[in-house]
């Protein structure tokens, strides 16, 4: 096996095999009062084919293609092993559907009979991986990328910033070189480079892209012409002479679901003494401060920590930071009706960030003018009468699935069910609406009315 692959130009970077990484990842624990129960313990939580649940798996490919930068996956299934063959359809959907990454499933024995069939599979497979067909392209979702960028610069991050977030969602590695400065994104070193593209941009600071294992160049062009948009963007405030990294200091809102005396108790208590407070204001169902003299992002993330600590019993949101006091009454409107939106859809948190959020406002914005009625579709209703005649639960999973990115492994955990038995609802609803959730058009249209809905 090693050998087809590394004679087809692809590079073994990890095992998870019985003695690979799968043996060494979870080991027992010395410290353990009770040596029986760890062992115990070390052996229940072996990440194999024959244990059910087998979340240990796959949480330990996770960990593998994040640390290794894996690019493609080969699974071995040993003729007679049925478990693994019958695990790796559940494996091949993780490995697709959610690290975007191919797979090729290798059903094969001991002998070395069956070497020239392996090597012409193994060898289409690197081909694949190398991307000659153009599938980057349709992988790789350039409105997302542009959503990661401008997400960045509203939250002032450096080009730097924006191009470590780019490399985690592309997989492309790129460096970018400011006049003599680099700074490096993904494994450049002791890979093949096939070329580079470059762009002068504003005199002498330039972005290299980094084509490699035969990326096309037209994508790495939209990138490169992205992080030019980007990078003037943060240049025009300099212009103005509001420097992005000023030493003035910010201001930001928070939104309270408590009375406004309740609040000033919390800050009497503990919170005026770390951070500074300097207006209080009485909202529809609660109140708000304004904190000044924040400085960037840290600041505004010691704020998040203390108060999930310390102010478990009320609901808080944490606005973005702004830097004009003229500002104060619109950012506080917009804190009020986010935290009224991020309530009504993640009931069990305490503290919402405004960024995380964006969409559910929109909704909620939505909601207040269309009217209860106005998620109304033919789907959502079908599901719900469903969910009704039969006692089902697919409603809640596709708003679940679909909120969360259908992210399969962090819906199951929400909904406190296996993931199979969410696979299996999926089934059910594609089968039920008769339609692929692939389709992004189609699962955007419902899970906007499904946000609708729960907002109204």
């Amino acid at each position: 096996m090693i050998q087809a692959i590394e004679g087809n130009g692809g590079v073994v970077v990890a095992f998870e095999s019985c003695s690979g990484a799968k043996s060494m990842d979870r080991l027992i624990d010395e410290d353990d009062p009770d040596p029986y129960e760890a062992i115990a313990r070390r052996y229940l939580n072996i990440g194999c084919a024959i244990m059910t649940p087998n979340d240990c798996r796959i949480e330990l490919i996770d960990r593998l293609v994040e640390e290794f930068h894996v690019q493609g996956i080969v699974e071995m299934v040993l003729s007679g092993c049925h478990s693994a063959g019958i695990e790796s359809f559940s494996m091949k959907r993780f490995v697709n559907e959610e690290k975007h990454i191919p797979y090729l499933m290798i059903d094969t024995a001991y002998s070395a009979a069956d070497y020239g069939q392996l090597n012409t599979r193994i060898g289409a497979f690197i081909e694949m991986i190398f991307d000659t067909d153009g599938s980057l392209g349709k992988r790789l979702d350039m409105d997302y990328c542009y959503q990661l960028a401008f997400q960045a610069v509203t939250k002032r991050k450096s080009i730097g910033s924006v191009m470590e977030e780019l490399y985690q969602y592309t997989k492309i590695p790129m460096f970018w070189d400011d006049q003599g400065s680099r700074q490096i994104f993904g494994p450049i070193q002791g890979h093949n480079v096939c070329g580079y593209l470059t762009g002068e941009i504003d005199g002498g600071s330039v972005v290299f892209g980094v084509l490699e294992g035969g990326h096309h160049r037209e994508i790495l062009e939209q990138i490169l012409e992205l992080l030019s948009q980007i990078y003037f963007m943060m240049k025009e405030p300099e212009v103005k002479g509001q420097h992005l990294d000023k030493e003035e200091p910010d201001f930001l809102c928070l939104a309270f679901s408590c009375s406004e005396k309740e609040m000033r108790r919390f800050v009497e208590e503990g919170f005026g003494k770390h951070f500074s407070v300097s207006r209080w204001k009485s909202l529809p169902g609660g109140c708000a401060c304004l904190l000044e003299k924040l400085k960037g992002d840290e600041a505004r993330k010691e704020v998040f920590a203390y108060v999930r600590d310390y102010c478990s019993k009320y609901k808080v949101g944490i606005g973005n930071l702004f830097d004009d006091m003229d500002d104060y009454e619109r950012e506080t409107e917009i804190v009020r009706h986010f935290l009224a939106a991020a309530r009504k859809i993640d009931v069990q948190k305490s503290v919402y960030l405004i960024e995380d959020y964006y969409m559910e406002m929109g909704c909620y914005y939505a909601a207040q003018i269309l009217g209860k009625e106005g998620w109304r579709i033919h789907e959502a209703e079908v599901l719900l009468k469903e969910d009704q005649e039969k006692g089902t639960h697919l409603y809640e999973t596709l708003f679940q699935y679909l909120r969360n990115g259908k992210n399969t492994t962090q819906t199951a955990k929400i909904l406190e069910i296996h993931r199979n038995t969410l696979l299996h609802r999926i089934s059910q609803i594609q089968e039920l609406l008769g339609e692929d959730l692939g389709n992004e058009e189609f699962s955007g249209r419902v899970f906007g009315a499904m946000l609708l809905k729960a907002l109204g």
